[in-house]
């Protein structure tokens, strides 16, 4: 990126730290596409005018096929790409209030109207049953030991953290930026075991913008899923690189290769082949959404879920959801004001 403030410079590099490398990255199509709009149009990008950004988001949601990158997009999708567009404005230091006019608003909820986004497949949570088969020796067979042991403790911790799969994992580029291991990843000394739990601090975390660290302490349960019996295994097992310990990763592969998401998610699809699971439906984010609904089912409460998963909004409702059955006692003792009896069965 090059700044107004000159190429290369300290300024440069504060602006581009401000926003995570994976927000960047998720920009990309979004600046790509309107750039590239802006050229095939003549028409100058930066500072975006109001009468620019209103027939580049025209042409996008109603589709261009006579530009590149310029494929129908939903209405939702748009507010994304207006996001992408003022972070850039952002970075160049200009005015921004174009994207708060009320005629871009505007024309973003006609795109939603008119273009509602398809609904996605939802991510089928990872039961901790299912959990419990995935750190089997039948789901890690044919990996290497040490692969074994890191897969294992990382599955059990993702789980009983409730952690999305950034704060887990890292990129390979994370190995040759030290400053940017130890201070977004998750690094050795960063976990301690005591004898009735674990501890484990995440030095940035989605919901701590401040970069205070999170610190997260898991009971030990003392059974195949228990987090802190697999950190220990792992622990271990893993051999000191030449890094000090600051700098060595709380995970890798064998060989010291990065766990990268792809990495993870590839042995997370391989597994559930092994215990004759369809892979399909599972991601990343199904060992939070299957700890949020193990939590719901063990009679916690909505509040306790979301201190557990540190959600600091309702956003904590899209991760569980009630069964049929649940439903229809709520239901029943709606209308006759006591909990059914439970000779009534099961609701499909």
């Amino acid at each position: 990126m090059t700044d107004r403030f000159g190429a290369n410079t300290r300024v440069t590099r504060l602006l581009w730290a401000g926003l995570k490398a994976t927000t960047r990255k998720s920009y990309k199509p979004a600046v790509n596409s309107y750039t590239t709009w802006c050229h095939a149009n003549n028409t100058s990008p930066w500072p975006a005018a109001l009468a620019t950004l209103v027939h580049w988001a025209t042409g996008r949601l109603y589709g261009d096929p006579l530009i590149p990158q310029q494929a129908q997009i939903a209405g939702s999708t748009l507010n994304t790409y207006l996001a992408a567009l003022r972070s850039v404005h952002v970075d160049l230091a200009y005015d921004d209030s174009v994207f708060d006019s009320p005629h871009i608003r505007r024309l973003v909820q006609g795109g939603i109207n008119l273009f509602p986004p398809q609904p996605r497949p939802e991510r089928t949570p990872i039961s901790r049953a299912l959990l419990l088969r995935l750190v089997s020796p039948e789901a890690s067979q044919g990996e290497k030991h040490t692969d074994a042991l890191a897969i294992n403790a990382a599955f059990t911790l993702a789980f009983a953290a409730f952690l999305r799969m950034g704060e887990l994992t890292y990129p390979s580029s994370a190995l040759s930026d030290r400053q940017r291991l130890k201070a977004e990843f998750l690094t050795v000394p960063r976990v301690s075991i005591a004898p009735d739990h674990l501890v484990v601090v995440l030095p940035r975390s989605k919901t701590d913008r401040e970069n205070r660290g999170v610190t997260i302490r898991i009971a030990r349960v003392r059974d195949g899923a228990c987090a802190a019996t697999h950190m220990e295994r792992w622990l271990k097992s893993h051999t000191a690189s030449e890094w000090p310990p600051l700098l060595t990763p709380l995970f890798t592969f064998d060989g010291g290769l990065p766990f990268s998401r792809e990495g993870v998610l590839a042995v997370l699809r391989r597994r559930l082949i092994n215990i004759g699971e369809p892979p399909s439906s599972y991601a990343g984010h199904s060992f939070r959404r299957g700890a949020a609904q193990h939590a719901l089912e063990s009679g916690l409460s909505e509040d306790e879920i979301q201190e557990l998963g540190r959600w600091k909004s309702d956003a904590v409702k899209r991760y569980y959801k009630r069964s049929p059955q649940a439903v229809f006692d709520l239901n029943h003792r709606f209308q006759i004001g006591r909990a059914p009896p439970a000779a009534l069965g099961s609701v499909a």
